[in-house]
């Protein structure tokens, strides 16, 4: 019973009540500027703009016993254009370092099918 006792004890000392350890680590931006967190309520529209930000995308992956990418970025024309994309948590000024060169699914242009 006492060993019963312990065992409970020490399980619920290892369990926290932090909701953060689902969320991935916050990306360092490559200059070590702090990186802007988009806002909750998303912009529908914005200004053509062209002052490039690098977006954070947050890929959903979440390794537990290897390191794995939990983000990947993306050169944005701003700040607002990046914060369009759901997936996109935050951005810092300028081109990113490693850009993939493609644009996410959610910020590709649509094609215009009049002729």
């Amino acid at each position: 019973m006492i060993l019963l006792i312990t065992t409970v004890v020490l399980l619920s000392a290892c369990q926290s009540g932090d909701s953060r350890a689902s969320e991935p680590l916050a990306p360092v931006a490559a200059d070590n500027q702090p990186a802007v967190r988009c806002p909750e309520e998303r912009p529908a529209a914005c200004t053509p703009d062209y002052q490039p930000v690098c977006g954070f995308i947050d890929t959903g992956v979440r390794c537990v016993t290897t390191p794995c990418p939990s983000w990947e970025t993306y050169t944005f024309s701003n700040g607002c254009s990046a914060c369009t994309d759901q997936r996109v948590t935050g951005f810092s000024d300028g081109i990113c370092p490693q850009d993939v060169g493609t644009a996410p699914a959610e910020t590709e242009p649509a094609s215009d099918t009049s002729e």
